[in-house]
Formats: C-alpha cells, sequence, structure tokens
C-alpha cells in the first residue's frame, strides 16, 4: 500500500491531510492526522531527529472493518544529517576540519574522503566550496552516493537546473531510486502521481 499526501493544514500543532491510498491497485480517498509525539531536536548522535504519529483513515468497500473503515496508525521516524555528526565523521578518519576550513584549505586525496568532506561543507552552509570538492572527488571515482550528494548540494547552492540533470542522468545507474525521482518532479512542479509512485517503488523493490 501507498498513501500520498494531496493537502495538507496545521492546526494547534496537528498536521491534517488530505490525500489518496493505493491498496492492491484500487485507489481510494484518505485523511490523516500527524501529531508530533518526539519533537526535532539534536540526538546524542549529533543527528537532528524527531518523531511523528499518523493515522489514515480510508473507506474501503468489502474490507472487515464496521462501514469498510481502514486505519492505520503508523510511528515515523525522522532523521536528519548535521554539519556536527559530519564533523565528527571527519574526525573518526583523523582528518581535522581546521585543514579544510581556512582561507588555503588542505584536503585528503582518497575520493571518499573527499566526498565527505564536501558533504560536511554543504551542510555547514558552504555550498559551492562543497561542490568545488564534490567534482574532486568524482574526478578520482565517478560514484553514484558522491553524484547524489553533488545533487543535494546543488540543491543547497539554488542551482536546481542543474541538481534536475544531474537526478536524470543517474536513472540509468541508480534503478529510478525514488528519492531522485521525487525530486525531480518537485524541482519541476509535477509532483509524482499516486499511480506512477507505486510503480516506481515496485520497480525498486523489485530490483
Amino acid at each position: 500500500m501507498i498513501y500520498q499526501t494531496t493537502a495538507s493544514r496545521a492546526i494547534d500543532g496537528v498536521i491534517e491531510a488530505d490525500g489518496n491510498l493505493l491498496l492492491r491497485d484500487a485507489l481510494y480517498p484518505a485523511t490523516a492526522r500527524w501529531e508530533v509525539t518526539v519533537p526535532v531536536a539534536i540526538n546524542e548522535e549529533g543527528r537532528r531527529a524527531g518523531e511523528l504519529r499518523g493515522t489514515i483513515t480510508a473507506t474501503v468497500p468489502g474490507s472487515p472493518f464496521p462501514n469498510g473503515e481502514l486505519r492505520l496508525v503508523t510511528t515515523l521516524p525522522s532523521v536528519g544529517y548535521t554539519a556536527d555528526f559530519v564533523q565528527g565523521v571527519l574526525t573518526s578518519k583523523g582528518i581535522e576540519i581546521a585543514d579544510i576550513a581556512g582561507a588555503d584549505p588542505s584536503y585528503p586525496s582518497d575520493a571518499g574522503d573527499l566526498s565527505d568532506v564536501a558533504w560536511y561543507l554543504r551542510l555547514a552552509g558552504r555550498p559551492e566550496e562543497a561542490l568545488e570538492v564534490f567534482r574532486m572527488s568524482i574526478a578520482k571515482s565517478a560514484e553514484v552516493n558522491t553524484y547524489m550528494r553533488m545533487a543535494d548540494g546543488y540543491i543547497f547552492a539554488g542551482q536546481y537546473d542543474m541538481a534536475v540533470g544531474i537526478y536524470v542522468a543517474l536513472q540509468e545507474h541508480n534503478l529510478g531510486h525514488p528519492h531522485s525521482l521525487e525530486l525531480i518532479k518537485m524541482l519541476r512542479g509535477q509532483p509524482l502521481g499516486t499511480e506512477e509512485l507505486a510503480a516506481i517503488n515496485a520497480a525498486w523493490a523489485g530490483s
């Protein structure tokens, strides 16, 4: 099953949403109510984390529940990376922030380390420098993960056309990853439809 929101509104800290539930190849109008159970904050690992608890409700004729009502209750953890977290990754590799943060930075030679440095620079609010280091990493080893990070870096830098170009180019190698496909559509102002998203996820799961 897939649930996709089509509209939402926040009321007293609760998010109410309209959307569609795709269940066994049939589409049903659905509503959702999301409450913040754990406010977003920096956790012990240095990552930004939070949690939502949601109830999704749809009427599904033939279901074994009263009046055909199907109610799904789910908990969604949300975890994002921070510059402090990636700084810890770099430190564990022996890479000092002072070496990459000055006017005359000194970068590591390994492609993976360069990708991590660029990842840090992006999260530290230095997107143009991050893009340059991403290019250095790709010149040594053209890894799909580095291209993905670089595309996100273009978003941070406000260069949306460049981001779309990389996401599109990656599809041949990345098997229709939902992350990049969703971003392509959003950046072009054409969000994915529920059926299209279902087909993408089915292909991704099968790969």
